[in-house]
Parts: C-alpha cells; structure tokens; sequence
C-alpha cells in the first residue's frame, strides 16, 4: 500500500427526507384542528344569532342594526373560504404539491385573523359583548404560526416533500 495515495472513506448517506413524517405531521394536524375549529365557529356564530336575527336585521325593529346582516354573511363567506382553503392545503399536502409549503401559510394565517374578526372585530363593531376568554384561541393560533412558518420556509423535510 502507498503511503502517499489518498485513501477513500465512504460516508453512509442518509435517505432523503421526503413524505409527511417527523415534524411535518404537526402542522398537517393543526391542518384537521384549524377546520374543526373553524366549522365550530360558524355553527357557533349562527346558533347564537338565530335568536335575535329577526330582531336585527328587521327595518321596522327597534333593535335594528344597519348593516349586520351584510357584515355577518361577510364573516360566514370568510369562514367557508378558510374552510375550502384548508381542504385545498390538505389535498396539496398530500400529493406532495410545492405550493402546500405556501398554502400551510396563508392558512395558517388566515385562520389567525378571522379569529380576530369574528371573536373581537364583529362584535366589537356592533356592540355586542366580547368574550375575552377567546382570547387564549387567539394567542394559540399566533404561537401556532410563530413555530410552524419559520419551520416551513426553512426545513430541509420541507423542501424534499413538496417538490412536484
């Protein structure tokens, strides 16, 4: 053996890092607890105002409120859009598309902000009562999206998963 010729070492290399696995599955959880959440908040929303709907939005009431009716389809058309936009996340998610990495996002924060508008900005804007006991689902959406989006923009699972 030659004293002066390089030797080779072989590194055993790892397998890439592709599927929904590790940490990934987290993020695709919050993915269920976002729609969960977010259809208990429409239904919510609408069994709490069905009892005094005829009584806002009639002109002749003296409880009416102009432009509630307007304002509350707003925020429930809001919602089914989150609803359509988690469902597309996940299907994206699952066929390993490369604009779930961005879809995960813009779900993530969306569902953040109609937290906001439909538990503090609705009511706040017609007078109605703020619970501030929703307060605490405001804050976990935030931590959600300060860990996961951070973990999407720069995760090399991330980047080997979602490549078609």
């Amino acid at each position: 053996m030659d004293v002066n010729q390089p030797t080779a070492t072989t590194v055993p290399q790892k397998a890439p890092l592709q599927g929904i696995g590790g940490w990934l599955i987290f993020p695709v959880i919050g993915l269920f607890y976002m729609l969960y959440q977010t259809l208990m908040m429409v239904l919510f929303d609408i069994n709490q105002i069905k009892t005094v709907w005829h009584l806002v939005t009639n002109v002749n009431s003296d409880f009416y409120v102009s432009g509630f009716s307007t304002a509350f389809y707003s925020l429930q058309a809001g919602h089914g859009i989150l609803v359509l936009l988690l469902i597309w996340t996940f299907v994206a998610a699952l066929k390993w598309q490369k604009k779930a990495k961005v879809l995960f996002i813009i779900s993530m924060l969306l569902y953040s902000l109609m937290i906001i508008a439909s538990r503090f900005v609705f009511p706040n804007f017609f007078g109605i009562e703020v619970k501030y006991g929703y307060m605490m689902t405001v804050v976990n959406s935030v931590f959600y999206c300060f860990i996961w989006i951070p973990y999407l923009l720069v995760s090399d699972r991330v980047k080997q998963t979602f490549i078609r």
